[in-house]
């Protein structure tokens, strides 16, 4: 790591944490990898241990470190929730609305079925057939949503490409309500019809089935949150009865 003494002060703590982060990437760190003490890393990077301190704060913030006191930082696993997060935050201060994300959520959707379609393993398709069985025998909505998310990730992890696991398990988070509306709106039958119709298409490795199947389910989707919209609007015109 370069040393950062020679930037301004306000800088500090934004190299520092930029160094530290990078320092992690070029040591390959795994989850659960210790740095050295905050004394050694304000040497190497020759600022102070309260810029070192500052910027591990705004690193376990974003989910990069795990601190505790009397222990080295340790680097932790990957995770979502920090993205969903702050996208969910980002979502309540515009303007877009659950039909808006779906449009995003559409074309990478189909593009993972036509991909999984096309490399899923033995493995995979094991695990599809066990979440939709899941997704059958399920008895609340929340039962339901989480084989639905199961499946999805599943699909997802089946193209061998893990950004597309990553940016669909956001999606997925975040449009958890989503799933309970429409899943309320045609019940699990139909979602469970869509998933099979998929899985059947990767089965076969047909490609063009695969991206039908999986614009039918966004199709659905679509269908279903426009009904829910419908019917809350409706809802709110309605007075209240005493």
């Amino acid at each position: 790591m370069p040393a950062l003494s020679d930037l301004k002060s306000e800088n500090l703590v934004t190299r520092a944490v930029e160094a530290l982060r990078q320092f992690i990437l070029d040591e390959l760190l795994v989850p659960g990898a210790e740095l050295p003490s905050q004394g050694k890393l304000a040497e190497r990077l020759g600022v102070s241990r309260t810029v070192i301190r500052e910027a591990m704060r705004i690193l376990e913030s974003q989910g990069l470190l795990e601190i505790t006191q009397g222990k080295l930082p340790r680097v932790l696993p990957p995770n979502t929730q920090v993205v969903i997060d702050g996208l969910s935050t980002l979502m309540e201060r515009s303007s877009a609305t659950l039909l808006d994300v779906l449009e995003v959520r559409r074309p990478v959707e189909i593009e993972v079925a036509v991909l999984a379609a096309e490399r899923a393993t033995g493995e995979h398709l094991r695990q599809m057939s066990e979440a939709n069985e899941a997704l059958a025998k399920a008895q609340t909505i929340e039962a339901q949503i989480l084989a639905d998310m199961r499946f999805h990730k599943i699909v997802a992890e089946a193209t061998g490409n893990p950004v597309f696991a990553i940016v669909l398990d956001v999606l997925a988070q975040f449009l958890f309500e989503s799933r309970r509306k429409t899943l309320k709106q045609s019940g699990a039958k139909v979602a469970l019809r869509h998933h099979r119709q998929l899985l059947k298409a990767i089965e076969e490795r047909d490609l063009t089935k695969a991206r039908q199947a999986a614009a039918d389910g966004m199709r659905q989707t679509e269908a279903d949150l426009k009904r829910e919209a419908k019917q809350s609007a409706k809802r709110k015109r309605s007075p209240r009865r005493r």
